[in-house]
């Protein structure tokens, strides 16, 4: 077994190393437009999570995402330039295997808990978090200096940003409400500094799958929840809100003192029409999508095979659109069940007695959120997401682990009372003649 603290501070320097995404050659082309320095860091802990662990312990669905790579990888295979869409592969490959080194490591730790993994990602993005504050609005020659009117911080773009900071909410809410962190100051000041870089970033999909994930978490507490779980909820619940006058304050700073995110917040939110974002949105990234998957509605067009036949510079930035373009109905078949028979294996180890059941039933809402940010995003090529996928498969994996120890336990009491000669009482009717 691994070293508590070696596991830790392994986590936490990747952690920390994933939010600075700045790559040394052309965004997204080649392998110089793609790995940043959490790859070559994760690449130690790859070396530790598999050559010094007595068993390598696994996803219990590898099977499920590997065969959406292998439908990708035919799909390339048939692709009009196959040698566009070998890094694209590569890059789903990599991130993948990431999560089941992660896995491995914290499945093989001594005493590690999952209240140590939450601390050590809450702490590394809280920060960022700081970093991304201080270089919008006090340095802002920090990191490259971009003035895009949102807040970019140490990442490539405002929509990067968005979704780390959006993802890694939609995991410390449900923990803070369950108790796996800690209700302290610290951490909801960690908390609070995380939402207010979301908010900054003015990015309308993930504040739009936060405020779903928060809207769902509220009702179902107000369901599900009954005696202490309901009182110390609904406490955290009037921390949050005694909260947003700071958070208030911050903002109407940095809109009165930071170049362009008056005009940003105007733009995007406060003059934000539906038929504004449906001209945008799918009049060109959807139509482009299908486009692509008119040409070849099976497979697809094949991974890297978008940009400059359908699109002049971006990629789709629909999960299941970007899939439905790039593989084709097999390819989002194939997501789609990887993606379902996930969030069955939340639903089934939600519960309310562990804390980690709670934690996962407290999750619940916020995944459906997520699911919502990720109809504008791609989120299957993302470090973070893969980084929530490892946490949450853990927590399953210590679910599962006390249910199997529950039944073990009731066997082993039910042997011992057989071979005592244990027999059942006779019931009332049994005794009359």
């Amino acid at each position: 077994m691994l070293n508590r603290y070696l596991t830790i501070s392994l986590l936490t320097i990747y952690f920390f190393l994933i939010g600075f995404t700045n790559v040394s050659g052309e965004a997204g082309v080649g392998i110089s437009g793609r790995v940043i320095y959490a790859d070559f860091f994760v690449l130690v802990v790859m070396m530790i999570s598999f050559l010094f662990t007595r068993k390598i312990n696994l996803f219990p669905n590898l099977g499920i995402y590997f065969a959406f790579l292998f439908v990708m990888f035919v799909s390339l295979i048939f692709a009009r330039d196959p040698s566009g869409g070998w890094i694209e592969i590569l890059v789903h490959f990599f991130n993948f295997v990431t999560a089941i080194a992660l896995f491995n490591l914290v499945s093989n730790t001594r005493d590690l808990s999952l209240s140590d993994i939450l601390r050590c990602f809450l702490y590394s993005m809280a920060a960022i978090a700081v970093l991304g504050i201080l270089q919008f609005m006090v340095f802002p020659s920090w990191f490259g200096g971009r003035e895009v009117g949102g807040l970019v911080g140490t990442f490539r773009n405002t929509g990067q940003a968005g979704t780390f900071f959006g993802m890694g909410l939609a995991v410390f809410i449900p923990a803070l409400a369950a108790g796996l962190l800690k209700r302290s100051p610290l951490n909801l000041a960690a908390l609070i500094l995380i939402l207010i870089c979301l908010i900054l970033t003015v990015k309308r999909a993930s504040i739009l799958g936060l405020s779903v994930g928060i809207l769902g978490f509220v009702i179902l507490l107000a369901v599900t929840s009954r005696g202490a779980d309901r009182k110390r909820n609904l406490i955290f619940i009037l921390l949050m809100i005694v909260a947003m006058p700071v958070v208030s304050q911050i903002i109407d700073y940095g809109t009165a003192n930071v170049k362009g995110l008056e005009n940003r917040f105007e733009r995007k939110i406060e003059n934000f029409t539906v038929e504004e974002f449906s001209d945008k949105f799918f009049g060109s990234n959807i139509g482009s999508a299908m486009d692509a998957f008119e040409d070849n509605p099976i497979l697809g067009a094949g991974p890297g095979n978008i940009i400059g036949d359908y699109t002049d510079k971006y990629e789709i930035h629909s999960t299941p659109f970007s899939i439905l373009s790039s593989a084709g109905l097999l390819g989002l078949a194939a997501y789609l069940i990887f993606l379902l028979h996930w969030i069955y294996a939340i639903w089934r180890a939600g519960r309310r007695t562990l804390i980690e059941e709670k934690f996962l039933f407290y999750f619940q809402p916020f995944l459906f959120g997520l699911i919502v940010s990720w109809g504008y995003t791609y989120h299957v090529r993302k470090r973070e997401f893969w980084v929530l996928y490892a946490i949450i498969a853990f927590a399953i994996y210590i679910v599962r682990r006390y249910r199997n120890s529950q039944k073990q336990s009731e066997a082993i009491s039910g042997e011992r009372l057989a071979q005592q000669g244990f027999q059942r009482q006779p019931t009332m009717a049994e005794h009359r003649p």
